[in-house]
């Protein structure tokens, strides 16, 4: 359980435990008077006529008064209905199951939870579990009108639920806040989303689907429409969309090779976005070989764009290829380039001089590739993005790293050739393996990016790269030591620290 939980739980009990001295001194102050009731009756025995009918009326008053005392009360019966709510919606989390347990305890209990809709939000569509129909028919009667994440899973194995389970989806979608599918049943998930082509999901913000392949173009659901629809997921294949017009960050995820996209589908899914502003891929996406001649599509809102190459297996991935091919981006700012080796690149030999008109705002990098001993492509990449001012090799990439330090000083004149414009650079785990070496590199280029009027103003490295280079001293093997002052020398701060 969550830590808010045991802290509500405490809380509770703190409650609990304060009622149950309230009640216990009150049940003692019960018992004296009785007691001190008891002692003048028994007195009476000496007492005068004349009193015992004030006696006696005294008694059949403390009689009464006893009779109306209330009975021990469970105290978890007393507590206020605010207290109970506030207690839930604190200690409640999606997988703790505490909202059944809740509504079990008594009756109080049981009206506070039904009557407390955000305990009901989440909720599991389990079509091959048809005992479970009736579990999340209740959950979905009990979160009323408020947003719910429903999530639907389904096996290899056709359902005959799944009728069921579409029309009790279908009722709901109006409410329904973020809404994933993992379902492995093409037959399956051709019903139930069958339910959708033509409703309307309109507090629907996330949207994230593990489906089987299907038709190409994809089948459109949601029709109705999706205003608020914001984050897309788009796992194993890309069947079944919803309207895109809205999204603004899409992840595709490893699409199997039978379900990638045919080229001109591609073409048509990245023309549907105009407000998308990240685009994350992990993997192919496209069929290939995709290589005919057709034109790019801009995408006018997009700020970052991440890759990360999955097939370890293959020579050369197309994937860098057809999205430099395919995407134009004139606000785009940041791109993050993961486990690409150099034949990824070769291709930017013969066209590394349209990334400049493809990505003109494109001014940060982060590269994590895998050295593979080959180092002629990556000046046609650094061509390819001419105005990258900041610049982040992360793991083992020794072999670029040497390229760029001996590419840097080159000179066109009085200007760099590459990345004129470079003023941060990050370089983690570096791994080199002559430290004397690479601190001459470094300090024969940040000099002469110095002499040419272009600084590197920022030099980030590990604390472990930091204490193995003289870079805090004087003593470089260098003519000139001047870039020590004007380079600024940071420890990078690892982002999974705590």
């Amino acid at each position: 359980m969550p830590s808010c939980s045991n802290f509500s739980v405490r809380y509770l009990y703190r409650i609990c435990k304060l009622v149950t001295s309230i009640e216990l001194d009150f049940a003692l102050w019960s018992s004296s008077s009785g007691i001190e009731s008891s002692c003048k009756l028994y007195s009476a025995r000496e007492t005068p006529p004349a009193r015992l009918a004030c006696l006696d009326t005294a008694f059949q008053d403390e009689q009464h008064e006893h009779n109306h005392t209330p009975k021990k009360i469970s105290v978890i019966e007393r507590l206020p209905y605010e207290v109970l709510a506030s207690i839930f919606e604190d200690a409640h989390s999606p997988d703790s199951g505490l909202e059944l347990l809740w509504s079990q305890v008594s009756s109080q209990w049981r009206s506070t939870a039904i009557a407390t809709p955000i305990l009901w939000r989440t909720i599991q569509l389990l079509v091959d579990r048809p005992d479970q129909f009736e579990l999340a028919t209740l959950y979905l009667a009990r979160s009323k009108a408020t947003p719910i994440d429903i999530t639907v899973t389904q096996g290899p194995d056709d359902s005959q639920h799944a009728v069921a389970y579409g029309k009790l989806l279908c009722d709901h979608i109006h409410h329904c806040r973020q809404l994933k599918f993992c379902i492995s049943s093409l037959e399956s998930a051709g019903i139930i989303l069958g339910f959708l082509v033509m409703a309307s999901a309109p507090l629907l913000q996330s949207f994230d689907a593990h489906l089987p392949s299907g038709y190409q173009p994809a089948d459109q659901i949601l029709m109705g429409g999706t205003p608020m629809l914001a984050v897309m997921h788009l796992r194993a294949s890309a069947s079944f969309l919803p309207p895109l017009h809205t999204v603004t960050s899409l992840h595709i995820h490893n699409i199997r090779s039978d379900s990638r996209i045919e080229l001109q589908h591609w073409r048509d899914l990245l023309s549907s976005l105009p407000h998308l502003i990240s685009l994350v891929i992990n993997g192919n996406v496209v069929v290939f070989p995709v290589w005919t001649s057709g034109p790019s599509v801009t995408l006018p809102a997009l700020r970052t764009l991440e890759i990360t190459i999955v097939d370890m297996e293959e020579s050369e991935s197309g994937l860098l290829r057809c999205l430099y091919d395919t995407i134009d981006a004139p606000l785009l700012e940041c791109l993050s380039l993961h486990n690409y080796i150099d034949r990824d690149l070769a291709f930017l030999e013969d066209s590394w001089h349209f990334g400049v008109t493809k990505f003109p705002a494109l001014d940060t990098l982060i590269l994590s590739g895998l050295d593979d001993g080959e180092d002629a492509c990556f000046a046609h990449f650094m061509r390819a993005f001419p105005h990258a001012q900041t610049v982040i090799f992360k793991g083992s990439m020794m072999a670029h790293f040497y390229e760029l330090l001996n590419l840097l000083p080159e000179a066109d004149g009085s200007q760099p050739r590459y990345w004129p414009r470079l003023r941060h650079l990050t370089a983690i785990d570096l791994q080199y393996a002559d430290r004397h070496e690479m601190n001459e590199l470094l300090a024969t280029c940040l000099a002469s990016r110095i002499a040419m009027g272009k600084p590197i103003e920022t030099l980030t490295l590990t604390k472990t790269d930091i204490d193995r280079l003289p870079i805090q001293s004087r003593c470089l093997c260098h003519p000139t030591a001047a870039w020590m002052d004007l380079v600024k020398v940071v420890e990078y701060e690892r982002e999974d620290k705590a």
